[in-house]
């Protein structure tokens, strides 16, 4: 599987309103929600919570790559927000 094949447009988004890293990762998330797709938003973003707390992602210069394994999700997502 190779993650280009997984990176939408539409998933991409150029104009995050959020101040943090929590609030990109809601912001994302319900960018996602919207489009239909079914996941257990709460559950997701404390995974993703969870995972930041065990080691942050983020790589400095304004790049943070936060993620978490979950069975509440079926499939592997990926969205880009760029603020």
């Amino acid at each position: 599987m190779k993650l280009a094949n997984l990176l939408m447009e539409r998933r991409i988004k150029m104009d995050l309103t959020s101040r943090t890293k929590d609030e990109a990762v809601q912001e994302l998330l319900t960018m996602i929600r919207d489009e239909g797709v079914d996941l257990d938003f709460e559950t997701v973003l404390t995974s993703i919570r969870e995972r930041e707390e065990i080691e942050d992602t983020s790589y400095g210069r304004g790049f943070a790559f936060p993620h978490a394994r979950t069975d509440a999700v079926k499939e592997l997502y990926i969205a880009v927000g760029i603020s």
